[in-house]
């Protein structure tokens, strides 16, 4: 049975082979995302040092899910931005990211916040199931984005 353990700011120190660790986030990232670039351990550090919490699932000493809850606060609320939500193609369907999503709760309700957004492909109909599952909405909203 694979194993939880949550990560919180500026700290790899759990860490005992960070190549590996490394390598089993890219391959992950490249799971979610056609994406080319790949992340780097300052890439992490940096990401640690905001007001983040990731949540990490092993199984045996290999990474098989991850994803992440980011805060902020604005004039009229504050927000956790659920984020980068995967499970590897071959751990799918043990409800890893059920228990990834339904731990990014539990942190975002101890942080005080007042909602929860996050985004998903309309392609992924297993992860959008479950986002309605466990109570997202599907909000009336346009989102843009400006790329650089």
């Amino acid at each position: 049975m694979p194993k939880k353990e949550l990560f919180l700011k500026g700290s790899l120190k759990k860490i005992k082979n960070r190549k590996q660790f490394l390598e089993d986030i890219n391959n992950l990232l490249g799971q979610l995302s056609s994406k080319e670039s790949k992340i780097c351990l300052n890439d992490i550090l940096r990401i640690l040092k905001g007001d983040v919490e990731i949540c990490i699932v092993f199984h045996k000493d290999k990474i098989v899910g991850m994803g992440s809850i980011h805060f902020t606060e604005t004039f009229i609320r504050k927000v956790g931005i659920i984020e980068d939500v995967v499970v590897d193609k071959n751990y799918q369907g043990k409800r890893i990211g059920q228990s990834i999503v339904e731990v990014l709760i539990n942190e975002a309700r101890k942080n005080g916040v007042n909602c929860i957004d996050l985004t998903s492909n309309p392609k992924r109909v297993a992860a959008v199931a479950l986002y309605k599952k466990l109570g997202f909405k599907e909000r009336e909203t346009n989102l843009y984005r400006l790329e650089f």
